[in-house]
């Protein structure tokens, strides 16, 4: 869901508390990154990113690490089957799965169950959920 307007100033607001509260920086490249993907459609690729920028445009490796910063902090996601990057719709910046459409691209978040790793053999450094298929609208569609 886009947000735009009042809608959009607000989730900005409360995300800037947010990373205050947990003494996190968030520049104006991150700032401006995580204003084009809440204001999106759907999920965007950093060149869709650079791309929404007025002039002048950030250098490519600018909009990485402000995307890197977003995912490790679960302010983002990355949606490895299409390399492509989400806001985080889920409020306590946990593990999310996602859901695919392979034929428009709609990507629906879901909170993820956290699996119990009390035996402490191993340490996840990444989780990636996702399923993908045919939404709802496509299926209508056929």
């Amino acid at each position: 869901m886009a947000l735009e307007g009042a809608d959009l100033r607000q989730a900005l607001r409360d995300i800037e508390a947010d990373c205050k509260a947990r003494k996190l920086r968030l520049t104006v490249s991150r700032r401006r990154v995580l204003e084009v993907l809440l204001a999106s459609e759907g999920p965007l690729k950093a060149y869709d990113i650079i791309e929404q920028y007025d002039t002048p445009k950030p250098k490519p490796p600018t909009v990485y690490r402000a995307l890197q910063f977003l995912v490790d902090e679960g302010l983002a996601h990355r949606i490895e089957q299409i390399n492509a990057y989400v806001p985080c719709r889920v409020s306590d910046h946990g593990m999310a799965a996602f859901l695919i459409c392979d034929t428009c691209h709609h990507v629906e978040e879901y909170a993820a169950p956290r699996p119990n790793l009390d035996k402490g053999n191993f340490q996840v450094s990444q989780w990636v959920i996702e399923g993908v298929g045919t939404c709802g609208a496509c299926l209508t569609q056929t």
